[in-house]
């Protein structure tokens, strides 16, 4: 929880600084969905709700800023689902109606974006099956999300992002954190570098075991 708060709050001071910038706002509400789930795992239900409306004002703003699409609408699915999470018995009635039609309009707006098979599936997963849940059905719904999720275009789309900030005037290099990411980073710009006569120089940042953490 205490990452996925913190990547919030990473993502909320970017917003702040790109104001025009929608995917800031967008990646915000993200993992603030994302630590509300956590929550839930913890069993700190009483925390849910606090989380939920960080995220709900975030897709406020970000509704401001796009139209609403497939995505928008997962994501608004996802809070309900949290609403719902935090009080089930209570709130069942009220914002069950609110996640299904959500869901409805993102498969209605893309039927091909494969969070919608992947939420749909965790919906039957943890559902009991007297009450319409059903793991086969869920394990179904999983298999459509992963052929639906398209690798190459992810490759490609991030490939495409590396390559664009490599055209600059100024020396560049990569920040090794020492994670996937930046590892990942790191790889592809070496292999657009390749045969350029340029090279990569990359940096990492030692902290003492005693040192506060700067992030």
């Amino acid at each position: 929880v205490t990452e996925m708060i913190e990547i919030a709050n990473y993502f909320d001071r970017i917003s702040k600084e790109e104001a025009k910038e929608w995917l800031p706002v967008y990646y915000k509400a993200f993992s603030d969905i994302r630590a509300g789930f956590a929550y839930n795992t913890m069993g700190k239900l009483d925390l849910i709700d606090a989380q939920t409306d960080e995220a709900e004002k975030c897709m406020d703003k970000l509704e401001t800023m796009i139209r609403p699409n497939s995505e928008t609408w997962c994501l608004r699915k996802m809070i309900a689902t949290m609403r719902i999470v935090a009080d089930p018995f209570n709130r069942f009635q009220t914002y069950g109606p609110i996640s299904e039609s959500a869901i409805a309009k993102a498969r209605e707006m893309n039927p091909e974006n494969p969070r919608i098979y992947l939420l749909i599936g965790e919906d039957k997963f943890h559902t009991p099956e007297e009450f319409g849940g059903s793991k086969t059905e869920a394990k179904t719904l999983f298999e459509t999300a992963i052929e639906k999720l398209d690798l190459q275009a992810l490759q490609s789309s991030l490939t495409q992002a590396v390559e664009k900030r490599l055209m600059c005037d100024v020396p560049f290099g990569v920040l090794l954190s020492g994670g996937l990411d930046s590892s990942l980073i790191a790889s592809i710009t070496s292999r657009l570098l390749e045969g350029t006569g340029q090279e990569l120089h990359s940096f990492s940042i030692g902290l003492d075991a005693s040192a506060p953490d700067l992030i």
